[in-house]
């Protein structure tokens, strides 16, 4: 009976042990790395189009053409796609669609690490018109059901139209654990 006892004892020891967390598995840590993620749909937004201004860009990945004013509609599709086998693996793809005044960003998408992965995602419709949510779930390596997660909700400046920039990382990222 005391071999039965102290087996379980050992297990149950074990088993707390086991349990204590991840070493990234703090508020901070997780408002941290929500923030740093943000740059996919901000970058995004920051390709709209001012009405007013003549706009002509284009690099590597993105080509955007307005002359004179946005007369029709915008579209435009950033697809980050980063496998390095000694780092972090990014597969998110993140939408602008601007007609008129109007725009709607969207992203969805996945960041992968040897630690965790990530499944990042504006909330119903998107972002529209500088309002919406980015919400971002937390998984352990192999599992299928998220462990924790955070999210940040966009309000429109009405002073400066615009969507604030920048963030108080305390008030507007929200991390809770499922």
């Amino acid at each position: 009976m005391k071999k039965i006892a102290l087996y379980t004892m050992m297990l149950i020891t074990a088993g707390f042990v086991s349990c204590k967390g991840k070493e990234w598995d703090t508020e901070q840590e997780l408002k941290e790395l929500t923030y740093s993620w943000l740059y996919f749909v901000e970058d995004v937004m920051s390709y709209s189009v001012d009405l007013d201004d003549t706009l002509t860009y284009k690099n590597e990945k993105i080509k955007i053409i307005a002359k004179s004013k946005l007369t029709d509609s915008l579209f435009v599709e950033f697809k980050y796609d980063i496998n390095e086998p000694t780092s972090d693996s990014v597969n998110v793809t993140s939408t602008l669609t601007q007609i008129g005044d109007s725009i709607i960003v969207k992203t969805d998408g996945y960041r992968f690490s040897n630690d965790f992965w990530v499944h990042l995602f504006t909330v119903d419709e998107g972002i529209i018109n500088y309002e919406g949510k980015f919400h971002v779930d937390f998984y352990e390596i192999g599992k299928t059901t998220p462990w924790a997660w955070s999210e940040v909700s966009y309000q429109k400046d009405y002073k400066d139209y615009y969507y604030w920039k920048d963030i108080d990382i305390e008030k507007k990222i929200v991390v809770g654990w499922y």
